[in-house]
């Protein structure tokens, strides 16, 4: 239940669905599974156990956040034979839009846009990038950001917003403390506007791929644009990437950089100013 629109609907109507629900000892069990257990479950238990009321608001505002942590606690409901608010939850956890269907055929309209692509490595360490395969060359992920600095890039970018993402390992190979020749941090970075770098894994680790082919990452950052593009900012997307991660049996810890951004960028047209 991510969408405001539809959060806004069922807590309009929150008091006659907690009206249908039984806090029983076994949606209790059951609940230490769910998804946000881990997080929430020492804050429910701070709530006065003759509070029945005050404890289910909290687990149907805190524990439903995103569709599939609704979908947890719908299933919760059916397996201790509360159809009736399982259903209820059901349908407030829709999407107001139309189901996003998925397809190998692409059409985009693209304008005043700029791009420079790579789609040939996988390899990283130590903030550097190597090309696929072995004995290719390796060129520290600074150098290319510092291409589209103030200093370096062409006059009609200068205000551009800039992104980068980088889908691919982060391995140490050298661990010496002093050694920043290659990092993305300092003086370097005060030639660097409206800028975005993103990385699909915590510094130290490797990214995973699936047996697609893809990233964990750039399969859950992909789908968080193709589903939420026209609501969220790029921030808010990517946050949402990491919750979507959290539940990965591999973990990544994406990380974001931003420098001297002024405003919220968002993909779709015009929601800036409505905003």
């Amino acid at each position: 239940m991510d969408k405001s629109e539809v959060r806004n609907i069922f807590m309009q109507n929150i008091n006659e669905f907690l009206s249908q629900v039984q806090l029983n000892a076994m949606f209790m069990k059951l609940l230490e599974k769910h998804t946000c257990a881990k997080q929430l479950l020492a804050s429910l238990n701070e709530i006065p156990a003759d509070n029945e009321y005050a404890k289910k608001f909290f687990i149907f505002t805190e524990f439903n956040r995103d569709r599939e942590a609704c979908n947890e606690l719908v299933e919760i409901l059916i397996k201790c034979e509360q159809g009736v608010a399982a259903e209820a939850l059901k349908g407030y956890n829709q999407s107001s839009t139309a189901a996003i269907t998925y397809s190998t055929e692409v059409k985009l309209v693209v304008k005043d846009a700029q791009t420079l692509r790579s789609g040939a490595s996988r390899h990283g360490y130590d903030d550097m990038i190597q090309g696929s395969g072995q004995g290719q060359d390796v060129i520290p992920i600074k150098t290319i950001v510092e291409q589209f600095s103030d200093r370096n890039c062409h006059s009609t970018l200068r205000q551009k917003p800039k992104i980068f993402v980088f889908n691919c390992c982060r391995n140490k190979q050298n661990s010496a403390p002093d050694n920043r020749q290659n990092s993305i941090e300092r003086d370097w970075m005060d030639d660097t506007t409206r800028t975005y770098i993103c990385y699909s894994c915590a510094e130290g680790i490797q990214a995973f791929y699936t047996d697609s082919g893809y990233t964990l990452f750039g399969q859950a950052f992909s789908h968080c644009i193709a589903e939420h593009a026209c609501d969220f900012s790029l921030t808010q997307l990517f946050y949402k990437t990491c919750d979507q991660l959290q539940r990965a049996e591999v973990q990544q810890r994406p990380e974001m950089y931003t420098k001297n951004m002024d405003r919220d960028l968002y993909f779709n047209p015009g929601l800036y100013k409505e905003r």
